[in-house]
Parts: structure tokens; sequence; C-alpha cells
């Protein structure tokens, strides 16, 4: 027999679609402990109060989160997983007005597997300065004035294009 591409494939040659592998099952399931919420309270306000230097800075916010997932798998072949992590996460988020009164925002996120493995905590507040910073010169830019760009469409957007830019389209 001659496939395409005139390589030769006997019957002998055929390889089967799947393996017949015995089950396997993986279970990870860790106990997880929530972490000690007055270290991470302390530490949201902290990072918090770091906007009591920036006065152009119109709202702020600081979330702590602490989260416990479990995930679960069963296959048709009876491969069974179990798996269980969690994660804390602390948000800065800030928001102010442009001269021109157009609401403008930043973020940083800090995310690791326990409260311990954040980043140390004057790391943490040079990038929360860094983000309000970031903020105030966004803030304080002029608006630019009105004129041409180049604009590049990729994937969908390309195909679309000469649609959109049809004259005879009503």
């Amino acid at each position: 027999v001659v496939k395409d591409g005139g390589q030769s494939a006997g019957e002998d040659d055929q390889v089967p679609d799947f393996s017949s592998e015995p089950p396997a099952t993986m279970v990870a399931s860790p106990e997880i402990a929530a972490p000690a919420m007055a270290p991470l309270r302390d530490l949201t306000r902290r990072l918090s109060a770091v906007f009591h230097d920036y006065p152009t800075v119109a709202t702020s916010r600081a979330v702590a989160i602490h989260a416990v997932g479990r995930q679960r798998y069963l296959g048709s072949d009876q491969t069974w997983a179990d798996e269980r992590d969690g994660f804390v996460r602390l948000d800065v988020w800030a928001a102010a007005q442009a001269d021109d009164g157009m609401p403008v925002r930043n973020a940083v996120a800090f995310t690791a597997g326990s409260v311990a493995e954040l980043p140390r905590v004057p790391v943490m507040e040079k990038a929360v300065r860094a983000m309000a910073d970031e903020l105030r010169g966004v803030a304080a830019a002029p608006v630019p004035e009105g004129g041409d760009a180049v604009v590049l469409f990729e994937g969908a957007a390309a195909g679309r294009l000469p649609f959109l830019l049809d004259p005879r389209r009503e």
C-alpha cells in the first residue's frame, strides 16, 4: 500500500491512537491553612497609606485575597487526579482625573503561594509608589493634537478591514 507522499505502509505499521496503560492516580491535597489576618490586614493598610503622599489620587483601594482551590478529574480510563492549592494576592488600585477631565486609572498586583512568599514590604511599597507616580504623570500629560497615524490590523480585524472601508457600504 502506498500512501500520499510515496511512503509505504503495511498493516503492521499502524500505530494505535491510544496506548493501553493502567489508570493513573494523583492526589495532591496538602492542608492549606488560612493566613493570620492581622499581618495581612496591616500590610494592606500600609500599602494603601502610600497614597497619602499623592494628593492627585482621587480614589484608591487595596484588597487582600486568600483563596484555596480544589480541582478533581476523573477520565474515561479511570485516571483520577485530586489537587488542591492556594494563593495570596494583594491588589492595589488608584484613580485620578486628568486636567481635561478624563478619568485615569492604574494598578499593581502581588501574588504568591503564601504571605511569607510575597515580596518584602519595601519592594511592594516601591512598586505602589512607581504606579502612583505613573498615574500622576498620565493625569498631568498634555492632550495630544489631532493628526494622522499608522494602524496595523492583524488577525480577524485584518479580514474585516476591506469591508469596513468599502465606500459602497451603506
